[in-house]
């Protein structure tokens, strides 16, 4: 049996040997057209990814971001709204989020002016005048004054140390609200010093946990992916308090994805025209081919050679002339494709392994497989 097995495959590597111009001009179509079609994959992963980068480029500062809010009053249970809040942003990859809170306008002696805090204001503001506060506490509370003079605040017992403006880059407009020549906003450092203070008893707050989208955070698959995990966390949020929200720039994000998938969809096209003039090599060596393997066949018969054993001579002659070429043309359109994403400034690794799974990888592979 095993005679039977090895007897078929010989003859295919045999007919190989005996034609070595014919096999290598159809191998050398199959390989320049899988590197082609394997470069154009990997090009639009890459444009797909750098539309998304763009896009998020694009935004406003303010708009950049991934936040979880809570609305309300009195807060029951504050470190399970942080812990479940700290947990929904992370659990996008994003990193760690900044926190902040806003609380609703009040008056203070004749002024009405609105209050906020924030964890790091290190990072999101910058002095203007006097010094950025010290870190609030039940005995001490330092505020600065946010675009406006930071002239003391009458009525209370916090304190006014200075005024000043938001760090550049810095979302602090979509974190404490944004000011208004109506009233002045005043920033503390620690959110849970402000909130324990008793002139914060009982005034309506927005609790923000917020992370920043950098322009590479994103690429096209998870961008897709990122209305239904918003959508998962919203609801997980929602049972544990009915005042939870979650914003994302999810229009602008997909807006940017339909942009990319259109030129990518022409770039296949206007390829695909090019990659046709590779697969005529193919196509005109294999008429040779099958003229050989008809007369092959006969010649089998004629040794009263069994139907399975034809069968398998055929399948281990066009496994040992499209295999070989296949996998040369991976590996050319990979190292190609890892050149141009490099250049875009995309990882050229993550980007190669997502085309070679994409649905357009399997469709070519189908088209090469039909082909040879």
């Amino acid at each position: 049996m095993p005679r039977r097995l090895v007897a078929p495959i010989s003859v295919a590597a045999r007919r190989i040997v005996a034609r070595p111009g014919i096999v290598a001009l159809a191998a050398f179509g199959i390989t320049l057209a899988t590197a082609g079609l394997t470069t154009l994959v990997v090009g639009q992963v890459v444009v797909e990814d750098r539309a998304v980068a763009d896009s998020i480029g694009r935004l406003p500062v303010e708009q950049r971001l991934i936040a979880v809010s809570w609305v309300g009053s009195e807060v029951d249970d504050p470190s399970r709204l942080d812990r479940e809040a700290r947990r929904a942003i992370r659990s996008l990859g994003f990193g760690d989020p900044v926190r902040a809170v806003a609380f609703r306008s009040t008056r203070f002696g004749t002024e009405v002016v609105r209050l906020a805090a924030v964890d790091d204001p290190a990072g999101l503001l910058e002095a203007r005048q006097g010094h950025l506060p010290a870190r609030c506490g039940p005995t001490r509370c330092e505020l600065v004054a946010l675009d406006a003079p930071g002239t003391p605040l009458r009525g209370t017992r916090l304190r006014v140390v200075g005024s000043a403006t938001a760090a550049p880059r810095a979302p602090l407009g979509a974190l404490v609200g944004a000011t208004s020549g109506s009233e002045r906003v005043f920033v503390a450092n620690g959110i849970d010093g402000l909130a324990r203070r008793p002139e914060m008893s009982g005034l309506f707050r927005t609790l923000t946990w917020a992370v920043p989208l950098q322009e590479g955070a994103l690429d096209s698959r998870r961008a897709a992916a990122l209305p239904r995990r918003v959508a998962e966390i919203d609801t997980a949020l929602s049972q544990v308090s009915l005042g939870f929200a979650v914003q994302a720039p999810l229009d602008d994000l997909a807006g940017a994805r339909d942009r990319a998938l259109r030129a990518s969809r022409r770039q296949l096209l206007v390829g695909g025209q090019c990659i046709v003039v590779f697969l005529a090599f193919a196509v005109l060596a294999a008429s040779r081919i099958r003229r050989n393997a008809q007369e092959t066949r006969f010649r089998l018969r004629r040794l009263r050679a069994l139907r399975w054993q034809i069968g398998l001579e055929t399948t281990a002659y066009a496994l040992l002339v499209v295999l070989p070429a296949v996998l040369a043309g991976l590996v050319l359109g990979a190292v190609a494709g890892a050149a141009v994403a490099s250049a875009a400034g995309r990882p050229a690794g993550d980007a190669v392994r997502r085309a070679l799974d994409s649905q357009e990888m399997l469709l070519a592979a189908v088209l090469l497989a039909g082909v040879a």
